[in-house]
């Protein structure tokens, strides 16, 4: 599973689409900031640093790399190949309907590699939001921007590699609704459980690949004016890698949704073209820029966004 299962977001859960006009809240429910954990994150980032230590213990362990099939990208971009690495992302979203709402989110992720057996790997992820967004918001509703801290998300997935040239990974993902607002973020716990496929394309160059991923989210709890979430995510990512460490890729958000909630007068369909362009400066550091406008609209998510990410990598 990737992110970039960028569901790759934290900020995912808090870019839902509004609740269209008409749709009453109970009268029962008194809407307001989302009723989270605030000492799930502290175990989340207790749990990651002890992760971190882990991987060259469990390298030792489990052979060197020669004896190995290569489960490291260089660019960090290969959900199944991952390498450990910290990221800083900043995501401008201008989210759909009249108002000229808009969400800006500075993200820091984390990521980590266990190897369990000369097939087997695993893969470990934390993404934590900060978020400024104009969108009206009950529990501060004569602010004209309101930033606040969004929803965590931890992911963990199993990966088995049949080949050289084939990965299969199976994972879950678990959004807590940490958010310090109701406008930055969903209010909402929502699970997802997702597998992906990969293929390398050596015919195309040496680490370009293509991966096929699902995620299906659902929200188990939260605020009881939160919006509902039951769809599906599809991500079929095309990397291609260049000459002089850059590369290009189609599809490398899950962007494209399937929504299988009540559709509340909208469609169920969101098919964006998102695009990604990055360089590897040095074994390190890499940097990628993305754009993403849709084509279908049916169920609407944002109508233009751009991400912009830096990576620095630590093994």
């Amino acid at each position: 599973m990737t992110e970039r299962v960028r569901a790759r977001d934290g900020v995912a859960a808090s870019r839902a689409p509004a609740r269209p006009a008409g749709l009453r809240v109970p009268d029962s429910c008194t809407a307001g900031p989302p009723v989270g954990s605030h000492k799930m994150p502290r175990v989340c980032a207790l749990a990651l640093a002890a992760l971190l230590l882990a991987p060259p213990a469990a390298r030792a362990a489990v052979g060197t790399p020669d004896e190995m099939i290569d489960r490291e990208d260089p660019t960090g971009e290969d959900p199944t190949r991952p390498r450990p690495e910290l990221l800083l992302r900043y995501r401008y979203e201008n989210l759909p309907g009249g108002a000229p709402d808009s969400l800006n989110a500075f993200v820091l992720e984390a990521i980590t590699a266990v190897p369990i057996a000369e097939r087997w790997n695993t893969r470990f992820r934390l993404e934590m939001p900060l978020v400024l967004t104009n969108v009206p918001a009950s529990d501060d509703a004569d602010a004209a921007w309101r930033f606040g801290s969004g929803d965590l998300l931890s992911e963990a997935a199993g990966i088995y590699y049949p080949d050289d040239r084939w990965a299969l990974a199976l994972g879950g993902q678990m959004v807590f609704p940490t958010a310090s607002r109701a406008a930055t973020g969903a209010g909402a716990w929502v699970l997802g459980a997702g597998g992906l496929v990969r293929a390398m394309l050596p015919e195309l160059s040496p680490d370009s690949f293509f991966a096929t991923q699902i995620v299906y989210g659902f929200d188990v709890g939260g605020r009881c004016d939160r919006e509902h979430v039951s769809a599906p995510r599809l991500q079929p990512l095309l990397h291609w890698a260049l000459p002089h460490a850059v590369f290009l890729e189609l599809f490398p958000s899950d962007d494209l949704v399937v929504n299988l909630g009540a559709p509340a007068g909208r469609g169920r369909l969101f098919l964006p073209f998102d695009a990604l362009a990055g360089i590897l400066w040095t074994p390190k550091v890499v940097t990628t820029l993305e754009l993403g406008v849709p084509l279908v609209k049916q169920y609407p998510v944002y109508d233009f966004k751009i991400v912009a990410t830096v990576g620095y990598f630590f093994d």
